[in-house]
């Protein structure tokens, strides 16, 4: 058995330095001497303390995007971590007041979609295109200003599920990932309605049940790439997938890159 991280990746453009970093664990402690954006592609959990000494645990959920203005003094650590997306900008944006405060765990459509994207493109083998990656950038930063020029009650997004059902919820995927899985049989287990269960589900992660089971799996292929050499046939089916090809096919998809792609390249990186 061999043991191969994924790398950091990064890209460069005039706006700003952009870093996915893999999901591993992480104590990091720091002064964010520029303005960043953040985004969480898993659910990751552990303490921080962000603009204050008090440190106190966080649970920050899939799809969630952060906010750290300049001069911000932040500890974080996680046993675990998650996949993050990070852009950090050379200069202050115009669109930012220069007196910023931070902000966490927001859920916003126009944020998953250019978050999602920018993350394809830096697994991409392909140099992407300057205006398309800078068009990603502006969405982040339309979503950062309203926050930041909003009231701060407004920061606080409605989750739709509860957090012991969310929790719940997150638990049952990550138990049963390598069955088939139902919308119906997720609504059961929270004793809701399918409809109802669906319309929660996406206030809360902000994506479908469906789109957010086929992440996890996704995730945690990623993960087994990484820490074995068996077949992909046999992480493909411990993951869910129904065989090598469907697990390709999702990659390609939701990625834009093959799962042997990665494999070799985390290996490649040791």
């Amino acid at each position: 058995m061999s043991i191969h991280q994924e790398p950091l990746r990064t890209l460069h453009c005039e706006l700003a330095d952009i870093q996915l970093l893999p999901g591993q664990g992480y104590a990091a402690r720091f002064i964010q001497d520029r303005p960043s954006i953040g985004f969480a592609f898993e659910p990751q959990s552990g303490e921080h303390a962000v603009a204050t000494s008090a440190v106190r645990a966080f649970a920050a959920r899939a799809n969630s995007m952060a906010f750290l203005p300049a001069g911000c003094d932040v500890y974080s650590q996680s046993e675990q971590g998650g996949e993050y997306l990070k852009i950090t900008f050379f200069e202050q944006p115009e669109t930012v007041p220069v007196v910023a405060r931070d902000f966490n765990n927001l859920m916003d459509c126009r944020s998953i979609r250019a978050a999602h994207a920018l993350r394809r493109m830096l697994l991409g083998s392909d140099r992407p295109d300057a205006f398309a990656l800078e068009y990603h950038i502006f969405q982040l930063l339309g979503v950062a200003q309203e926050v930041l020029q909003s009231a701060p009650s407004a920061t606080v997004v409605e989750k739709g599920l509860s957090i012991e059902r969310l929790q719940s919820i997150q638990t049952v995927i990550e138990q049963q990932l390598d069955r088939p899985l139902t919308v119906s049989m997720l609504a059961n287990h929270c004793r809701l309605s399918t409809a109802h269960f669906a319309r929660a589900f996406r206030k809360a992660l902000g994506q479908s049940p469906h789109d957010y089971v086929m992440d996890r799996r996704i995730a945690r292929a990623r993960r087994c790439l990484g820490v074995s050499d068996r077949k992909l046939v046999d992480i493909a089916i411990e993951c869910g997938f129904s065989s090598h090809a469907h697990m390709t096919a999702v990659f390609r998809a939701r990625l834009g890159v093959a799962p042997s792609a990665l494999r070799c390249e985390a290996a490649g990186s040791h």
